[in-house]
């Protein structure tokens, strides 16, 4: 009888302790100099890691400003997809198109740069992304090779 009781005292917390979901583990950063590799165009090493948890896909999503004067700027983005998610850093080299409304070129000097990683699944039904780390607004140099 009295295993009896601890069986069903410790029932409900095994219960609780596998419906918790898997948290998983991710992170970015900046894996070198942004290079301008065109004068519209921009290479900037990313380094992520990320955990597979059943995700459909990840993504990394890097923006990058720089500005002018009197209140201009060249604004651009660029994409990676899919990133591998085996819990070991990889180095990604992201294209950064110029984007923003302003025209001009990309220059040596410095811009603002930031960057997410995020997750896409579906569940119940809808496709949707969280962001699992980021680059907050960062300044860097751009540079030409």
């Amino acid at each position: 009888m009295k295993r009896y009781v601890v069986m069903l005292a410790v029932l409900p917390l095994l219960m609780v302790a596998l419906a918790v979901p898997a948290y998983a583990q991710a992170s970015i950063s900046l894996g070198g100099d942004a290079v301008i590799i065109r004068s519209k165009v921009l290479s900037v090493p990313i380094t992520a890691s990320c955990d597979p948890v059943g995700q459909e896909t990840t993504f990394i999503l890097v923006t990058v400003t720089q500005p002018r004067s009197g209140g201009a700027f060249v604004e651009g983005e660029g994409s990676v997809e899919p990133v591998i998610c085996d819990s070991t850093p990889h180095t990604y080299n992201v294209t950064v198109p110029r984007t923003g409304p302003d025209g001009g070129a990309w220059l040596p000097g410095a811009a603002s740069l930031s960057a997410i990683i995020s997750y896409c699944a579906t569940e119940n039904g809808s496709f949707n992304c969280t962001t699992q780390a980021f680059i907050p607004q960062t300044t860097i140099t751009l540079v030409r090779r």
